[in-house]
């Protein structure tokens, strides 16, 4: 078999190029119609340029666009952001649609968080308020060294009162008389004092007075003197006989007032008192009353209101809520007009 050769009578072959395509396609030996063909091929070649140029150019304007990453979907197509597309057969998407933040979306208001008035209960030893302009006495006896050491019960008290709004001085048992209670709303004489150092300073006082110390019951006159007008009685509860008078805090009947048997003050007051509460099963023994201003007590008019309160220095440290309400309606009822 033979082979037959093609040969150029015009020179050597023209590489396979575009260039060379335009030299080969155009017609030999005809300059005009040559040159016109081959101005024809280079706008082709112009036309053909742009595309590549135009995608150059984007590139450049998004210097941020890194190359496409594997999606792993089913066709094993890229995207620019694998994170962005999600879909089947490996879609592509825009760059910025991959990159821009999701919107802000909405926050539920946290409802776990309790009210304000339910974030934590109150302290036992808060109370209802109205105290707010008043101020209280309490006159009691320091442990040593006084400056330091305020009785325990004491505190109680302080802060019971405080807690209800009311400005608390502290008096001393060693006071050398009544001047502290000028200006004050009441006076309240705890059990701690020593009942030798106080005797009568306060008996006089034009300001309401409560007492809980039972061997003082004779000398500030709300009782007699003799055997069987006071004393002190251990008690787990005290009976209410008149949940009419404000004394009672609306309680009625037999009633705890602490959480195991403590001293309790009694006294057997004169027949014009009101009459609250009594030790069980001994009527004569009340372990609250009361006198109005005016009120004749034990051979002496009231110069204020007058209360005997049951509650002694170990008592007022066990004492329960139903302790604490007598107390409040105690303080309510003195400082009333």
């Amino acid at each position: 078999m033979k082979t037959r050769t093609f040969a150029n009578r015009n020179g050597p072959p023209p590489q396979f190029s575009a260039l060379g395509m335009m030299q080969l396609m155009a017609p030999q030996g005809r300059p005009q119609a040559r040159a016109a063909c081959l101005g024809g091929f280079a706008v082709l070649l112009a036309l053909h340029a742009c595309g590549p140029s135009h995608v150059a150019v984007r590139a450049k304007e998004e210097p941020d666009a890194g190359p496409p990453e594997p999606t792993g979907g089913a066709g094993g197509m890229t995207t620019p952001d694998a994170a962005a597309t999600g879909g089947a057969g490996g879609t592509m998407m825009p760059k910025d649609a991959a990159t821009d933040p999701p919107p802000p979306r909405d926050v539920a208001p946290d409802m776990t968080a309790p009210p304000p008035d339910m974030a934590a209960d109150k302290a036992p030893d808060s109370g209802p308020e109205g105290g707010a302009g008043r101020t209280v006495l309490l006159v009691m006896g320091y442990a040593p060294p006084k400056d330091a050491n305020v009785r325990p019960s004491d505190m109680k008290l302080k802060t019971r009162l405080e807690g209800r709004g009311f400005t608390v001085k502290l008096g001393d048992d060693d006071d050398p008389d009544s001047s502290k209670a000028t200006g004050t709303d009441l006076v309240i004489i705890s059990e701690t004092v020593g009942d030798t150092r106080v005797a009568a300073k306060y008996t006089m006082v034009p300001v309401p007075v409560i007492c809980a110390h039972d061997a003082l019951f004779d000398d500030m006159k709300l009782t007699g003197n003799t055997a069987g007008d006071h004393a002190t009685a251990n008690v787990t509860q005290i009976v209410i006989t008149d949940m009419n008078h404000p004394l009672a805090a609306g309680i009625m009947g037999s009633v705890p007032v602490a959480g195991g048997a403590q001293a309790a003050s009694w006294g057997n007051p004169a027949a014009t008192a009101h009459k609250i509460a009594n030790i069980p099963n001994q009527a004569t023994h009340l372990a609250i009353f009361g006198y109005d201003k005016g009120a004749m007590m034990s051979g002496l008019a009231a110069p204020a209101k007058r209360v005997g309160f049951f509650a002694t220095e170990t008592m007022t440290d066990s004492m329960n809520d139903n302790g604490w309400k007598l107390f409040d309606a105690a303080v309510d009822w003195a400082v009333s007009p």
